[in-house]
């Protein structure tokens, strides 16, 4: 697109047709906690709930 504003419309435009196309259904819900045990380290919340088993380690 020539510039933002354009651009902007371009992208409302693809959003809507593919709302039409396939609309979202949510299957689930979000985890809101953690329970973590305290031997636990490396643990960092995020909203996405993503916890790579390699970040954790045993405290010793």
């Amino acid at each position: 697109a020539p510039d933002a504003t354009a651009r902007a419309e371009r992208l409302r435009e693809a959003e809507r047709a593919l709302a039409e196309l396939a609309p979202f259904i949510p299957i689930m819900r979000p985890i809101r906690w953690s329970l973590i045990s305290s031997r636990i380290r490396g643990f960092r919340p995020n909203r996405y709930a993503s916890h790579p088993l390699a970040t954790l380690r045993e405290r010793r």
